[in-house]
């Protein structure tokens, strides 16, 4: 017999998913010669952190 969860009701999963959407709106305001360096990895660190 299989269990459902639904991973979104859990905790973490919500803060992940806050801590992507705030570091996607602070990088999108960065200047053009820190979009490649910085800001990737930025996004980058908060995307992985979402998804493990």
């Amino acid at each position: 017999m299989a269990l459902k969860h639904n991973f979104r009701k859990l905790t973490i999963w919500q803060e992940a998913r806050s801590l992507v959407s705030e570091t996607y709106s602070i990088t999108e305001k960065f200047s053009k010669t820190e979009i490649y360096g910085l800001s990737n990895q930025y996004v980058f660190s908060s995307d992985t952190i979402f998804t493990y």
